[in-house]
């Protein structure tokens, strides 16, 4: 059978597809995000941790000297680790959403698994939050989650009728591709093997720039903004092997191009993405180091917001 039938042999391929399309949108039901959340907490938090640290360390210096507990709104939560770190900075309580049940129920277990307390983890959707959340909190983060949405506006308006008046909102967004060479592998390895299934276009995503983000909460209400960025950090991973699984098996765009691939292109394809990390992130030890860039996002909601 096809290779990425064999690699992707313990996991529902069509299901996958399904869910991970799915992950930021307001129509879609997901059905398959128990199959993916382990591969998601494993291979992809370890990274965005990194920069949900920067942006929650930075956002509580903003708001500190008020001498009470901060009541935060996590949006886009994913596996919780997010919520797990803003609640060992302080903030607290925590509401952690997102789309996916089952990523809600792996946050959930974490946090209860972890002995912190007041930490809610709820699954709803990021551009239709609870209507009796409006003017509950303190601040809000969205780390590389409304980037995602299809309507990244909507979302923030969401965020902003959620905040008390005067609350602070913090947002993550990838840079461009120049910016961001850990994540361009798959799409330049696919270029040379596969033409006619690399990807096209631009990113499925906003893309981070501090005039996109500016605008981006502007339209959404927000005042007082500051974009920082780029901020970088480095993706680390064991071996080239290590490096296109972490994109094979979290990717849907990447799942979605393998899936079409006859066994023997398939193998080509990963020979191809394997020479590159090496060509552009090797190591003498074997492992791939290749750096992304993010800017961050802040902004106020209006103390006369009606």
């Amino acid at each position: 059978r096809p290779l990425w039938m064999v690699t992707f042999s313990f996991l529902p391929l069509a299901g996958i597809l399904f869910a991970m399309s799915c992950h930021a949108s307001t129509e879609c039901k997901t059905l398959s995000w128990s199959e993916v959340t382990p591969e998601y907490e494993r291979r992809v938090e370890p990274f965005t941790q990194l920069f949900a640290n920067d942006v929650l360390t930075a956002l509580k210096s903003k708001i500190a000297g008020s001498g009470t507990p901060l009541e935060l709104l996590d949006v886009g939560c994913g596996t919780g680790g997010g919520a797990l770190l803003a609640s060992s900075l302080g903030f607290s309580p925590i509401a952690a959403t997102d789309v996916s049940e089952s990523m809600v129920e792996r946050a959930r277990r974490r946090a209860e698994g972890s002995g912190r307390e007041g930490i809610e983890c709820l699954a709803c959707d990021g551009q239709n939050l609870p209507s009796e959340w409006s003017g509950r909190f303190d601040c809000a983060v969205a780390i590389f989650s409304v980037i995602f949405f299809p309507d990244p506006a909507r979302g923030l308006q969401e965020v902003l009728r959620c905040l008390k008046p005067s609350g602070r909102v913090a947002m993550a967004a990838w840079g461009d591709r120049s910016e961001t060479p850990a994540f361009q592998i798959f799409r330049d390895a696919a270029s040379q093997v596969v033409p006619d299934l690399a990807p096209k276009g631009k990113p499925r995503r906003i893309t981070g720039s501090k005039e996109s983000l500016s605008a981006l909460l502007a339209e959404a209400g927000f005042e007082h903004i500051e974009v920082i960025g780029p901020v970088t950090h480095t993706l680390l991973l064991d071996s080239p092997e290590e490096y296109y699984l972490r994109f094979a098996l979290t990717s849907p765009p990447s799942i979605e191009m393998i899936s079409k691939m006859d066994a023997k292109t398939a193998a080509a394809f990963k020979e191809k993405v394997e020479e590159l990390a090496k060509i552009r992130g090797g190591q003498p030890d074997g492992s791939i180091a290749l750096d992304s860039s993010a800017y961050f996002a802040y902004g106020s909601k209006p103390a006369s917001f009606l």
